[in-house]
């Protein structure tokens, strides 16, 4: 963890000589419940202890699940994967009539990273509808020598890299709205100068 908030760190350093541009807000909201790459779930099989278990969603957003081998993932609610466990377990004749249900155990796909001067900087479970305000809150607020007036916002879109300067007082104060955050962003907030 430390390794991965150390990477982030470089990486708006070396964003920071890039000229900000204004983010595009998220055009497509992630659907409530959506599972990704490193999530982790837990899957239960009615009367089939051996199928029942804790699976993770790997990089590919597949599960390795037992006589079926690799099932997509990433995109589908837990109960969309349950369905799709249920078809083909009776598709495959593993079994009759299978009732499956599925429990996200840790959302490790959805988050945004808050770091620089805040209480707690690291990554965050991204929640439908987060803004600027929400992340930092969830970091614990911007400490006495962070520049809230400075946060920038890094965001990729279509495989470019792009960031924006946004001023939280603005926000906090009513004079301006929230900035929506969407999967993966990076919150930092800058030291004061003085």
């Amino acid at each position: 963890m430390k390794y991965a908030v150390f990477a982030l760190l470089v990486l708006l350093c070396a964003c920071a000589t890039v000229r900000p541009t204004p983010l595009p807000d998220p055009v497509e909201p992630l659907r409530e419940g959506e599972l990704g790459p490193g999530d982790v779930v837990e899957i239960r099989v009615v009367r089939e202890e051996e199928l029942t278990g804790e699976y993770r969603i790997d990089a590919d957003g597949m599960i390795g699940f037992p006589y079926l081998g690799a099932v997509p993932a990433e995109g589908r609610t837990a109960r969309e994967l349950a369905a799709d466990l249920e078809t083909r377990l009776a598709a495959a004749q593993v079994l009759v009539e299978p009732v499956v249900t599925l429990v996200l155990v840790e959302a490790n796909s959805r988050v945004v990273y808050v770091l620089g001067q805040v209480k707690t900087p690291g990554s965050f479970t991204y929640q439908d509808g987060m803004g600027l305000v929400d992340a930092i809150s969830a970091a614990g607020g911007v400490l006495e020598t962070g520049l809230s007036n400075k946060t920038t916002v890094t965001r990729v879109v279509d495989g470019a890299e792009l960031s924006q300067v946004v001023q939280v007082g603005k926000i906090v104060a009513g004079r301006a709205p929230d900035k929506p955050l969407r999967v993966g962003d990076i919150v930092y907030v800058p030291e004061s100068p003085i």
